[in-house]
């Protein structure tokens, strides 16, 4: 199971969900899972051995136990959470 936490913050919910083995995100990424077209939800940053890449480009690629970190609502969220394979 990924590990996740949510805070809720005046322009929507921040959602972070770290990515394990299981992940169809793995190796892809913001860009070639057409995440925001797919689910309405931003992927704002991603946390990989404990720094920070915000606003990931299209060219960094999802792995194994990073923190996608993400901003949206209930739905868009839901939808993010089924492209990552994240089960909670």
């Amino acid at each position: 199971l990924a590990k996740t936490m949510s805070i809720t913050v005046p322009e929507g919910t921040v959602h972070r969900f770290q990515l394990d083995a299981s992940s169809p995100a793995i190796g892809g990424t913001v860009v070639t899972l057409n995440v925001r077209a797919k689910t309405g939800a931003s992927v704002v940053s991603v946390i990989r051995d404990g720094r920070q890449v915000r606003n990931p480009g299209p060219d960094l690629e999802f792995g194994v136990g990073d923190v996608v970190v993400a901003i949206g609502d209930p739905h868009q969220i839901a939808a993010l959470k089924d492209l990552l394979g994240i089960i909670v």
